[in-house]
């Protein structure tokens, strides 16, 4: 919507197969999670033209970002740990201190780089406020491009 480019979505079951059409010449273009792509990449089978990201990636810092020709882009897969609502308070937080420990620890850190992830460690209001954005944000995409399951 933002770019006004008209794409053809082309179905795969799963990434192997589309890395996979897209080095055959199957497809042109690919849109890869980091984790699929990068390896492919690295290794001179695919050329990197952008990433989703916001800001380029660390493992991948020559490549722009889409919203360096598309100001207001980005879009990207995104983790987060979820527990039952019903969860007693204390057991969230406790859990939430242990995995944001384990995050921050510099080995931790590195190997998420290293594969093209970048760590955000963060509160659950932190978390619900951000899942809330995203559901807003892609409904508004959804609407506006007319998007209907068929």
């Amino acid at each position: 919507i933002l770019a006004g480019v008209d794409l053809v979505h082309v179905p795969y079951k799963g990434s192997g197969p589309s890395l996979a059409a897209t080095i055959g010449g199957e497809v042109q273009v690919l849109f890869s999670t980091i984790l699929s792509g990068l390896r492919q990449v690295e290794a001179g089978k695919l050329r990197g033209l952008a990433v989703t990201s916001a800001k380029r990636l660390q493992a991948l810092p020559n490549i722009p970002t889409v919203a360096e020709t598309v100001p207001g882009f980005e879009s990207g897969p995104w983790y987060g740990v979820m527990v039952a609502a019903k969860t007693p308070r204390a057991i969230v937080e406790k859990l939430n201190q242990g995995i944001v420990a384990i995050l921050r620890r510099p080995d931790v850190k590195e190997t998420f780089t290293r594969e093209g992830a970048e760590v955000h460690g963060s509160t659950p209001e932190e978390l619900r406020s951000f899942v809330k954005a995203q559901i807003e944000r892609w409904a508004k995409v959804v609407r506006q491009a007319k998007i209907r399951v068929d």
